[in-house]
């Protein structure tokens, strides 16, 4: 389960409590974690 933190003006992503990535806002986040669930799932 993926978590998002706001953390000093920008956005922390956690996958079951392990820092994953950060990005500058919520939106940024989210594609980013869909393009990664996409790779793993072996989708283009």
């Amino acid at each position: 389960m993926y978590e998002y933190r706001h953390v000093r003006g920008h956005i922390e992503v956690f996958l079951h409590g392990v820092f994953q990535f950060s990005a500058d806002t919520m939106a940024e986040a989210r594609r980013l974690v869909f393009e990664l669930e996409s790779e793993k799932e072996g989708r283009p």
